[in-house]
């Protein structure tokens, strides 16, 4: 025997072979169809044929033979090296990993049948991906399309193959249920020397997989890839043994909770309160700890892991009888302040708001537990008296047994210092990323445990005095910082806290005068109440973190929103405080009815007089008298020029943040080349947009502009005017948007394709309606499609899921005949195609032919396609092989219906008579988009934000105005101007922006800059009422409200200037801090607080 020689294993005896096997050597194989059974002996169940022994055999056996090859290999090395047939190569079945799995699923080269392969032990492990391209090269574009060109590119092979060997990793693991996939060793084992010509190369048995199952599980992993996110840290890393395991340290930001060690080896649950960006660093805080044990750690220090991977997920599972420990000092961690407790009733109730699943790849969790909200009441015994406190699950106060209190049993476990760590970095440098205003010593107090010394020597921000009234932090109950964001801006908000504060001569809080017990839009007082409190509290500066837990519980009671523990919005707490204050302190005890006031051309100065009044009737508090105004709202139909004009009171003004974005379109023109062009259009705006920036390129008319989403190379929609550009803006990985010239404007055409309709109203959409005269322009999709016979599998190793036949029928009205619906396999770009009523067939092909002039080859002398009629799917033929010569026109049954047409390419025009895709142009237009891509957006000031807010805008298809003229909605113009200025001037900047694409919803954050001024912002170029005389229309700055961060794991903090000594601070939740009004010029800012200069005196 030579090494490399094949030899056949077939059954000892086929004539006694019994059994379900069909094929001649089928018994002999195991569960995967490849592989040998084990157990096997040879001469007893199975022998070996060389080559001209196997095709003797093979012709000789009654049933197909299955070939099950083996080699030669030599075993052992030296004298003792022998030449053996290997029956027992490795088995290795093959899984992948491609962007948008959740998890590695098997390659299936057929449906329902797992790719298997055998791998010789003395393959070299270098050649195992060579060996893997081999197999699977024919499903490579399927299998991760980011990464490949489709097979109509040409030269695509060879540019799949750079890709595969750059962006493709291979990863294995010794058995399917256990194990932790592993980068493939592809070094050498020894390197060269001088003694040697090569060095010595690691082979397949090298990596001592092969077990009693002599099987193992190989994965293929592409390169992670964030569509929506090009600066995601985790963008080029492999996901499986990268990003899955390790991915999760690079996106740990403020407030995700984790799994946190201390130097006693105890894990705990624990917070990241830090972040030190410039170190890679993260603060972590030990739940039910004091701030005393925070300790700074590197982000891949092995004392971090994944939140509940070490400590088991007990918050959930409790129940009634349940012993815990519970915290009733305002300092967790210390001993004193804990006390043992029982569980004595537990609610829970699923949190329909907590949708952080949705995110994917998952992020760090940002709460203990996700969809449900659970209140725990807890009995224990203090001052020798019984107490009861429901709390959140969630609360730090909660804690295990024997972990704060000694038992005899157990010692008390507590978190320690890891200072001395060569993992966890010291913590004396400040953070870079600006959460923590002071510095911590990572130092431990080993003398913490004494009821005396220990006690007495720990000090914390909730026992220390505030360094002046209001600079007080506030304590996060669990992403809770939007709340506290707003807060902070109301507590420095001077009327209201004047307000608040004010008492009468008894020296009784004045506001309580004012409760609305009887208000059924209020809440009782319980808000104004809880406000009032958390303000005494943290205007008292008896203590520097101030915990709003009772302002909380109230908020969430009357707004379901609130009541969990996920990230909200700020400005939505912010509407919602100030409106339940002002219905709590409603002076009106008794609304009474009013009646709408008509405009009836009467001069607006009285109209909104009299609105005014109205309003005050049903409304009048002290938010009323310093955050309402009024705005003036003109609504214009664009048929009959119908006016509205109302004057409507508003508290806060959402300006938009224009956010300008540099888009890629294609425009196929008519007997031209496609060409790309760069278009600058706004990112909340619409396809007129669009379509008038591409005009301006092209010089192509605007009504005679089509843009459509192209998915698996046909038409699958056209977009209105009035549509959202969101999928242009998002693109996606399947689907495009594209530009066609059409020969003749828009209104001229019957569309006769489903897919085009959107661009007209579907109200007016009748497919049976009749035209002025057969001649009337249709409008039809054309889609190619690929020879059936390629269609076909050629090997049972070829993916067959996506050109199977389905069963069903489906029955199409226009011929009463039924229609078998096939999967067809479509490629290269759809095309439009203008036709008259009355076009004959040999019309209808030169006109195609014209469309497909650029796709054939000149030389080739045949039509290398059929034209079929098709459905909108492409799914089903209504009429196949139109005659290239006939003058007859096509049935009317057929033009007064939907169709679309479709090019089925014959083998040999597919093969030899195309030319292939060709790339499109690329306008200078498109030079400048692509070097803009990566850019920030310039800063823009904050009177563009406001004057954006007045401009005249004609509302949404999904917005429309009913005019009581014409009897009927219609898109009608509208325009804001603001009537009349409030003393608290709130603005929101709208950086949020939310848009359903055609798949899904479309979020996303605008970052650009907004400047505005701290002081002197004159209002009154804005104002279109009367100002009154000595009122001043010039605000000044006071605070704002901040987010950082995006959409799924943002952090809000707050800047404010103190009204009691005119300084500025900076407020993240319990940590405050020196700062200087200019520091809050940035793209956090959200919301502004601007207050009116010389107000007027109160009422």
């Amino acid at each position: 025997m030579e090494v490399g020689q094949t030899f056949y294993v077939v059954p000892c005896n086929e004539k006694d072979e019994e059994g379900d096997a069909n094929d001649a050597g089928a018994s002999l194989l195991g569960p995967s169809g490849v592989g040998l059974r084990h157990g096997l002996v040879e001469g007893r169940d199975f022998r070996l044929l060389d080559m001209l022994e196997w095709e003797k055999w093979k012709a000789d056996s009654r049933r197909p033979a299955v070939e099950i090859p083996r080699h030669v290999i030599t075993r052992g090395s030296g004298s003792r090296a022998q030449h053996v047939v290997e029956l027992y190569p490795l088995l290795v079945e093959v899984h992948y990993w491609a962007n948008g799995m959740a998890k590695s699923a098997p390659i299936q080269m057929k449906k329902g049948v797992n790719l298997n392969i055998l791998v010789g032990t003395t393959l070299n492990v270098s050649s195992i991906k060579r060996l893997l391209w081999s197999r699977i090269s024919s499903r490579y574009h399927d299998l991760f399309p980011e990464y490949a060109k489709p097979i109509d590119v040409v030269g695509y092979k060879a540019v799949n193959e750079d890709n595969w060997a750059q962006h493709i990793r291979v990863c294995i693991k010794s058995r399917r249920g256990g194990d932790v996939w592993e980068a493939l060793d592809e070094s050498p084992i020894s390197p060269l020397s001088d003694d040697d010509d090569v060095a010595t190369q690691r082979t397949v048995g090298d990596l001592n997989l092969i077990g009693e199952a002599d099987s193992c599980v190989l994965l293929i992993e592409c390169q992670f890839l964030n569509p929506s996110d090009a600066k995601d840290p985790r963008n080029s890393l492999f996901y499986m043994s990268e990003v899955e395991a390790l991915g999760w340290r690079r996106m740990l930001q403020f407030g995700d909770y984790l799994d946190a060690k201390d130097t006693s080896n105890h894990w705990y649950e624990s917070q990241v309160v830090d972040i030190d960006l410039d170190k890679d660093r993260v603060k972590v805080h030990y739940l039910s700890w004091g701030e005393k044990w925070d300790v700074w750690f590197a982000r891949n220090a092995p004392e971090l892991q994944p939140l509940h991977s070490q400590v088991g997920e007990w918050r959930t599972t409790l129940s009634k009888g349940d012993a815990v420990e519970f915290g009733t000092g305002s300092t967790p961690g210390m001993k004193a302040s804990w006390v043992e407790g029982t569980v004595v009733d537990v609610q829970s109730m699923d949190d329909d708001h907590d949708t952080d699943d949705e995110a994917w790849p998952p992020m760090p969790p940002k709460a203990l537990y996700k969809g449900k909200v659970i209140r725990v009441k807890v009995q224990y015994m203090s001052g020798g008296l019984p107490h009861t406190k429901v709390v959140e699950a969630s609360n730090q106060l909660l804690c295990l047994p024997n972990v704060h209190i000694r038992s005899k049993k157990q010692p008390a476990q507590m978190p320690q210092s890891t200072a001395t760590s060569t993992d966890v970095v010291k913590s004396e440098v400040k953070s870079s990323y600006s959460y923590s205003s002071g510095t911590y010593t990572a130092t431990r107090n080993t003398n913490w445990s004494t009821p005396s010394g220990g006690y007495s020597a720990y000090t914390s921000k909730y026992s220390e005095k505030a360094e002046f009234p209001g600079v007080v932090g506030l304590q996060n109950l669990g992403n809770t910082c939007f709340m506290n964001s707003v807060l902070q801006c109301l507590s420095n908000t001077k009327p209201l806290l004047e307000y608040f504060c004010q008492v009468d001569e008894g020296g009784e809080l004045m506001y309580k005068r004012e409760i609305n017990r009887s208000n059924p839009l209020g809440m009782g007082g319980k808000i104004a109440k809880a406000y009032a409190m958390l303000m005494e509290k943290m205007w008292s500066g008896d203590s520097k973190v101030v915990t709003p837990t009772e302002l909380k519980y109230v908020i969430g009671e009357y707004a379901p929103a609130f009541a969990g523990y996920s990230q909200q919005d700020s400005q939505e707490v912010l509407s919602f405080i100030l409106d339940g204050i002002h219905e709590d302190l409603n002076r009106v005890l008794d609304k009474p009815y009013t009646n709408p006031i008509e405009h009836a051309g009467r001069p607006d100065a009285d109209v909104a007089k009299e609105e005014w009044a109205n309003y005050l009737k049903r409304n009048d508090s002290i938010i009323v008298d310093h955050c309402m105004a009024q705005l003036r709202s003109h609504v214009t139909c664009p048929s009959c020029q119908n006016e509205s004009i109302t004057f409507d009171p508003y508290m806060t003004l959402s300006v938009p943040v224009p956010n300008q974005a540099w888009v890629l379109l294609t425009l196929h023109g008519i007997g031209a080349r496609p060409m790309q062009y760069g278009l600058h259009v706004p990112k909340e705006g619409v396809y007129a947009d669009v379509k008038a920036t591409l005009t301006t390129l092209c010089g192509i008319p605007t009504d005679r502009l089509l843009l459509v989403q192209i998915k698996n190379n046909r038409i699958v929609r056209a977009y209105s005017d009035t549509m959202d550009i969101s999928d242009l803006v998002h693109a996606h990985r399947d689907a495009t948007v594209a530009a066609f010239e059409l020969e003749y404007p828009w209104s001229q055409y019957e569309v006769r394709s489903p897919t085009l309709y959107s661009v007209s109203s579907t109200s007016t959409l009748d497919l049976n309606q009749s035209s002025p005269g057969e001649v009337a322009l249709c409008l039809v999709a054309l889609q190619h499609q690929v020879p059936s016979e390629v269609t076909e599998m050629s090997s049972p190793l070829e993916d067959d899921s996506d050109y199977h036949t389905s069963s069903s029928y489906r029955y199409h009205t226009n011929h009463s005949t039924k229609h078998r619906r096939v999967e067809r396999r479509l490629f290269g770009t759809p095309s439009i195609v203008t036709i008259t009523r009355d076009a004959s067939s040999a019309e209808i092909h030169d006109k195609i032919r014209q469309l497909t002039e650029h796709l054939v080859d000149p030389d080739l002398e045949e039509t290398p396609y059929k034209l079929h009629i098709s459905n909108a799917r492409a799914d089903a033929f209504l009429q196949k092989d139109i005659p290239e010569d006939s003058a007859d026109p096509l049935p009317c049954d057929v033009t007064r219906g939907s169709f679309t047409f479709t090019l089925e390419w014959t083998p040999h025009g597919y093969k030899v008579g195309r030319k292939g895709s060709e790339s499109p142009r690329l306008h200078a237009s498109a030079d400048t988009a692509i070097s803009h891509g990566g850019k920030p957006a310039a800063a823009l000031d904050l009177r563009t934000c406001i004057a954006k807010f007045t401009e005249k805008e004609q509302l949404g298809e999904n917005d429309t105005w009913y005019c009581p003229k014409c009897k009927t909605h219609v898109r009608a113009f509208k325009k804001f101007d603001l009537f009349s200025l409030p003393n608290i001037l709130l603005l929101h900047l709208k950086r949020f922006r939310y848009a359903q694409g055609s798949y899904s919803m479309q979020r996303d954050k605008i970052n650009t800059l907004v400047t505005f001024p701290i002081t002197d912002l004159d209002m009154a170029d804005f104002v279109v009422g009367d100002i009154p005389p000595n009122t001043s229309t010039v605000y000044d700055l006071y605070a704002v409200s901040e987010h950082m961060g995006g959409l799924g794991g943002g952090h809000y903090t707050a800047k404010a200037m103190n009204p009691r000594n005119n300084k500025w601070y900076s407020f993240n939740d319990s940590c405050t801090s020196d700062t200087t009004p200019e520091a809050a010029i940035t793209s956090h800012a959200y919301v502004l607080f601007y207050l009116r200069r010389d107000l007027p005196a109160p009422k």
